[in-house]
This record gives structure tokens, C-alpha cells and sequence, in this order.
């Protein structure tokens, strides 16, 4: 068997599952996901935070040659997707 029918026989069985599921989880399911509230959202969120805090511990040093600073701003999209109220809602303590 193929890749590519490997792949369609993954997403026959993920619509079968989705079809014998109660449709009340599939609803919640589908409004969280529509919210950016599901697992993953707050897995991507959680992933961005450690991405964060591990360029804060390898980033460059000063370029004092140059008289700047090489950095990246990840400060804004991490606030933005509101990653510590992801850990929150998951019980975490950052």
C-alpha cells in the first residue's frame, strides 16, 4: 500500500470516528476548535512559550562591534495568543 492510500484510509477512518461520535462532543469539539480553545490551540500556545524561553537562554550576544542587539521578537505573538491562560486553564504554574 501507497503513501497516499495510507493517508486516505486514515482520513476514512477519522470521518467514521467523527460520524459515531455523540454529536454534542462533536459540537464542543468544533466551537472550541472555531474559539482557538482546543488541546491543540493550547499545545501550540505551551510550544510557544518554551520556543520563547529557550531563545531567551541561546540567543546571540551583543553585537558591540555593530552597537546593536540581534534579537527576535517573540514577545508580541506569545502575549497575543495568550499562552499563560492556556497554562492556566490547563492547571499549569509557569
Amino acid at each position: 500500500m501507497g503513501e497516499l492510500d495510507s493517508l486516505a484510509v486514515a482520513m476514512v477512518a477519522l470521518r467514521v470516528f467523527i460520524a459515531v461520535c455523540p454529536s454534542e462532543v462533536v459540537a464542543e469539539q468544533e466551537r472550541l476548535i472555531a474559539e482557538r480553545r482546543s488541546r491543540f490551540d493550547d499545545d501550540v500556545r505551551a510550544g510557544e512559550r518554551v520556543a520563547k524561553m529557550i531563545w531567551r537562554r541561546l540567543r546571540p550576544e551583543p553585537d558591540h562591534a555593530a552597537g546593536a542587539v540581534r534579537t527576535i521578537e517573540l514577545e508580541e505573538e506569545t502575549e497575543k495568543n495568550g499562552a499563560e491562560e492556556a497554562l492556566a486553564r490547563r492547571g499549569a504554574i509557569a
